[in-house]
Order: structure tokens, then C-alpha cells, then sequence
């Protein structure tokens, strides 16, 4: 049986935990403010932004290597496949928890 198409439910405390996404679109903004509502200290990195979230902090340029230093969890959700790789790529290399929204 291949099991590669399944998830595995995860439940975390993000309490005080650091998550970065990547991306200020529709899916982006709903996934901050599902992480703001658990305690999570958000940070959104994107060139727009719809709307910031009460309690995520902003950075208005595009995602730079680098940028997921000290998180412990990514959120990868752009409208560029290339830029959601390489947020998960990124993630996985240093052992940070990664969503890519583009699948």
C-alpha cells in the first residue's frame, strides 16, 4: 500500500512559536489568521498585501532565502510555483515544518 498521497493529523502547540508565510492572497491571510487565533507570532512576507491581520507583522518584498531563520513553521502560499518550492525547499533542508498551498 502506497501511503505517499496521505496526511498525517498533526496537533502542535504554536503558542509563542514563530510561522512565516509566504504570500498576501486569499489562502495566505486565511492561513494567518487560523495561526494568530492558536498563538502563533505571524510573520507575512509578500510584495501585497490584502489585508494584514491584527498581530502578524508585515515585510512588503518578495521571500528571500533566509527568511524562515528561527521558525518553526512555513506556510508557502504565492501564486508562483517556483517561489512555493523554494519555501519548501528551503523548509526542509533546515527541519522547519513546511505547508506549500499550491498542491
Amino acid at each position: 500500500m502506497d501511503l505517499s498521497a496521505y496526511r498525517f493529523p498533526l496537533f502542535l502547540d504554536l503558542k509563542g512559536k514563530k510561522a512565516v508565510i509566504v504570500g498576501g492572497g486569499k489562502i495566505a491571510l486565511r492561513r494567518a489568521g487560523v495561526l494568530l487565533s492558536f498563538g502563533a507570532e505571524v510573520t507575512i512576507i509578500a510584495p501585497k498585501c490584502e489585508a494584514v491581520p491584527e498581530g502578524a507583522f508585515f515585510y512588503q518584498r518578495p521571500y528571500e532565502k533566509g527568511d524562515l531563520a528561527e521558525a518553526f513553521l512555513a506556510v508557502a502560499a504565492t501564486d508562483c510555483r517556483e517561489v512555493n518550492q523554494q519555501v519548501g525547499q528551503e523548509a526542509k533542508a533546515t527541519g522547519i515544518l513546511v505547508s506549500v498551498a499550491d498542491r
